[in-house]
Parts: C-alpha cells; structure tokens; sequence
C-alpha cells in the first residue's frame, strides 16, 4: 500500500505528514528548515522516519513565497524551491 506525503514550507519550519488512501492522516512532524540544506534532505528524513522506503503516490507540497521565474525563494530560509528541485528530491 503506497501513501502521500504532505509538506508545509515555510521559510522557519517544514511540516510533513502521511495522508493514508483511505484519508487518514499521520506521523505529523514540524522541524526547522534551517536543519537541512534543502528539501531533498528534509524529505528523505521524513521518509526515513517515517517509514516511506518505497514509492510515493503522491505529494502535496506548499510553500510560503512568491514564485518567480519558476522557483521560490523563501524568506527566512535559504532554500530554493523548484519543479527541477523537488524532482530531484523524490527521484534522485
């Protein structure tokens, strides 16, 4: 059975949790973003701990700034958010 991961960034804090197919919610977490270089890190240890070894069927990511030329840059954070990016943090 594969689950979706929803993902709140902000430029201080990231929340995840695990929305369940039947929708049903848990292993909510809320961490600094400012402990992980990028999203990618950050995903991999929810996953992690989560308990998300295998694929995905979904993810549900917003986050907190203005999109510009395809990418956000957050405030308070010096992450980068981009398709390319969080591409690259599912996929490898």
């Amino acid at each position: 059975m594969t689950s979706s991961i929803l993902a709140d960034i902000g430029g201080t804090n990231i929340r995840f949790a695990t929305l369940s197919p039947e929708g049903g919610i848990s292993h909510r977490e809320a961490w600094l973003t400012a402990l992980y270089p990028d999203l990618a890190d950050a995903l991999q240890a929810y996953r992690n701990l989560a308990g998300h070894a295998g694929p995905l069927s979904a993810i549900a990511i917003c986050a907190a700034g203005p999109l510009i030329d395809g990418a956000i840059d957050l405030t308070n954070c010096t992450w980068k958010l981009s398709l390319d990016g969080v591409h690259h943090a599912l996929f490898g």
